[in-house]
Parts: C-alpha cells; structure tokens; sequence
C-alpha cells in the first residue's frame, strides 16, 4: 500500500534574510511530500548480471591506500597482498552478498562474468541455494586479475546475457525484474569508448554502475547511469559492502516503478536539473525505503498530486491521488532543515556546473553550523549530513577532478536519499584545508557517518529499521577489515 503525506512550512518561522531562502520560497508555501510503501513480503523475481573488472590494477590495493603508503619501505608486500587487494575484496564481498541471498531465499538468479581487454562468462545461470553455494563461491575464489580495461565488452554483453535470461523466465510462465551491475576501477583503454554508442546497449533493464577508487572514469558512468540506472562512487574498496547490501535491499524490495509524479497548482523539485517543475519522473519505489520530495504551491487548499506507476508484481499500472488534509493541525510544521537540503542541493548542483563558488560553500557552511548550534540540532541526521556534504566537497576544491567526482557522487546520494555516502579525503589534499573560524572547525566528518551508529536506530530513510541494517551487518561482516572501514579523519 502507498503512503502519501504533504506537509508545509509555518509562514511563521523565519530565517536569516542574509541567506537568500527567499528563492527557494519563491513567495509561495514550501512543503515537502513523503512516499513510503508498507508491505514488505517479496513476491516478484529477479535477476542480476554482474559485471567484474579483472584488470591487472585490481591486484592492487585500494588507490587511496596506495597514495598513504607510496613512501612505506614495505610498500611492495602491501601493494600485492591478495587478502588486501581490491579483487580479493570485491569477491569477499560478492560471495557474502550471495549467502544472504540463500539465507533469505530471495527469488533471485544470478550470472556473472569478469572482464579486461577480453571477457569470460564464469557462471552463466545460477539460482543460488545451500547445494550450490560452494560452487558459485569456488568459482569466484579462481577470479585473477591481468590485462587492461575494455568496459565495450561488458555492456555489450550485458544485453545479449539479460534477453536470453528474460526468456528463460518466460518459458516458465514467470515474470521477472532485470539488473545489470558494472563494477570497476580503472578508466578504458579499449575498445569502444563512444557513450552515445554504448547506451543503446543497455536499454529494457536496470543498470548500476560502481566506479570504486579516484582513477575510474566517473563521467562515463554517470553519463550510462542516465539510462534507466544509477552510479554510484565508492572512494575507499572497503566501503563496497555497504553500497551492496543497499542495491540489494533495493532488488528485493523494488515495488513499484516507472513513477511519474504530476504536480497541479504546484511544483516539484528535481535536484538533478536543478528546477522546479509540475512533472517528475522516478524510477522506483521499494517498501523498505521511504521518500522525501520537495514541493511549492501558492495555495495549499488547492495543490493536487497524481502518482502514476506500475507495480512490480503483477505490471499493472497504479494510480494514486494525493491532497493535502487542509484540517489536520499536522499539516504545518518547522520545515527549516528540509529548507537546509534545500538550499545545500542547490549550492552542490552550482558546483558541478560552474566551480568557482567555493566561498559561497564555505560561508554557507558556517552558517548552517552556527544555526545548528542555536538550536540544538547538533546531532540531527539530516543536517549533519549536509555539513559533510558541502565539507567533502570544499575539502577537494584543489583538485577539479576529484572535486567534481566527489561532488557528483554527493548530489547523487543527496537527492537519491542513499545510505552511503562517500567521505574519503586524501591526504595529499590536507595542505588545502580551509582556515574556518575557530569556532566552526568541527565540521562533523567521521563521527556522524551513519554507519557508525546503531544500525537498528539510525535510519531515517527506512521504514523497515530491520532489512536494511540486517542485511548491511550480515554483508559488511565478511572480512576482516570490516571494522576498520571508517578511519578517523579528523
């Protein structure tokens, strides 16, 4: 069932004038519209084409790691140890997230392949069960790393795989949702590197691409991402855990998708534009997420809104009208740190189009931070992460690559309302801090990470609190260095 709530903010409550929120008001009322869905049994079928990068730098470790220890006279001995290695945790984690998928009895098939200057098909299909898990895992255990990268072969691959698999459902009467995942760390070096050419391989299914380490080629995958799919950067290997456990949760709670919400006498925000406009398209909605979008109308009597989608399990379309509850005294509440979001989405988005607003970034976080601190909102989630979100992003200003890489990755899991979000800073870019006033340097990073709360309390974004951490926990305590995954960065 869909649950679809409007709330406004009181005209009452005022900010600093200095803070041009007048523009996001634009002179009507600020609202924000909740979606959440509250059944949460799996019924539909799914399947995942998973895509590995096996380059010769996946025998390294983690790019970041490399950088820290350039200098360490036993450098070689941590470079080249497979137990540390980006391949080696990549298949540690990809093994975990398989058990779990046994475990739940997920309705789930696999097929995977790995992929250099040439690709080879290690499991072609595979519904995983206890019988054959040891196979699947023995199988992944004799992955080896060599050659360049060619990402042509891979998406090529991918439709060709995810057709034949279609049809296998089909021949048993069975429906099912398609997901391709890319994963890779390097940038291509063969092969077709034309996006416009290379999108119209990836079409009729989802596609997920995770560039890990700061030397993939992010634009590439955003830019495929933009059909039906999502990128998502992993600054540090060790964090790929995390990212897996939320795109799996997403899989087997997918309910409804191809959304398009019509606003009347209204509009909403769409952060990747950076426009308010009366039409917004979703691509889905699972039930063990929440949404919170961000909506204006002169009259609040008079907004209307029609979700229109298709449900997952059976593929019929869904229709959903949404009207705010004029009597309800609840309708009116402090929307401040949703107006924060805001106004930080804005700020993020005039970055990654003109990168020369770095002081703006720096006086509005100071702002935020003092604002905070007068209203005791010092440990709120939502703001906290703000504050990271302008800090990642200020703190990589010296670097146009990596800033625009980070704030990408940030607006991305900003405006997505993800889970993870990259925090990693180098330290080759320390040296460029900014001098903040001494009563602002607390710029909360490291300890207001969300995943170093309780995972059964934190997440506001979850309206199951027992999937996603569950999954998260069963997924992340795979290895060894799972607690060492946020180091201090202060």
């Amino acid at each position: 069932m869909i649950n679809a709530t409007t709330i406004f903010h009181k005209e009452n409550i005022e900010l600093d004038k200095n803070i041009d929120f007048d523009k996001i008001y634009n002179s009507s009322f600020f609202g924000i519209l909740n979606i959440d869905i509250e059944e949460n049994n799996i019924i539909h079928n799914s399947h995942i084409h998973i895509s590995i990068d096996n380059s010769g730098s996946m025998d390294l470790t983690d790019d970041n790691d490399y950088k820290d220890n350039k200098d360490n006279k036993n450098n070689d001995d941590f470079l080249f140890n497979k137990n540390n290695s980006k391949l080696f945790i990549l298949i540690t984690t990809l093994k975990k997230m398989i058990k779990v998928i046994v475990d739940n009895n997920f309705p789930l098939s696999i097929s995977i392949d790995t992929f250099n200057d040439r690709i080879c098909e290690i499991i072609d299909y595979i519904e995983p069960n206890i019988y054959n898990l040891d196979f699947i895992n023995n199988i992944l255990d004799n992955v080896i790393s060599e050659g360049s990268t060619n990402i042509e072969l891979p998406i090529i691959n991918s439709k060709k795989k995810l057709n034949d698999i279609k049809n296998i459902y089909l021949k048993k009467n069975k429906k099912v949702e398609l997901f391709f995942i890319l994963l890779t760390d390097g940038e291509t070096n063969k092969g077709e590197t034309d996006i416009s050419i290379l999108k119209t391989y990836i079409s009729g299914f989802t596609n997920i691409f995770i560039g890990y380490g700061i030397n993939h080629d992010f634009y590439m995958l955003k830019k495929l991402s933009q059909q039906n799919g999502e990128y998502r950067f992993i600054e540090k290997i060790n964090n790929i855990s995390f990212v897996c456990s939320e795109i799996l949760s997403n899989i087997v709670y997918k309910k409804i998708k191809n959304i398009t919400l019509k606003i009347i006498n209204g509009k909403i925000y769409n952060y990747e534009k950076n426009k308010w406009s009366s039409k917004l398209y979703i691509h889905s909605v699972s039930s063990c997420f929440k949404k919170v979008f961000h909506i204006q109308t002169y009259n609040i009597s008079k907004i209307k809104i029609v979700l229109n989608g298709t449900t997952v399990n059976t593929n019929k379309k869904t229709c959903k009208i949404i009207k705010p509850d004029i009597f309800n005294k609840k309708i009116k509440d402090d929307l401040t740190i949703y107006i924060f979001r805001q106004k930080v989405q804005t700020l993020i988005f005039n970055t990654i189009t003109d990168y020369n607003n770095k002081n703006e970034l720096v006086d509005f976080l100071k702002y935020m931070k003092k604002y905070m601190e007068n209203n005791n909102l010092n440990n709120n989630y939502l703001m906290m992460t703000l504050c990271d979100d302008l800090y990642v992003i200020i703190i990589n200003f010296s670097n146009k690559k990596y800033n625009k890489m980070f704030s990408l990755s940030r607006h991305s899991s900003q405006g997505n309302q993800y889970i993870y979000n990259n925090n990693f800073i180098e330290n080759c870019f320390i040296n460029h801090l900014i001098n903040f006033d001494k009563n602002h340097t607390n710029i909360f990073l490291h300890e207001n990470n969300l995943y170093d709360y309780d995972f059964d309390n934190v997440n506001n974004n979850c309206v199951n609190n027992i999937d996603i951490p569950l999954l998260t926990r069963e997924i992340t305590n795979s290895w060894k260095y799972s607690s060492d995954v946020f180091c201090d960065k202060k």
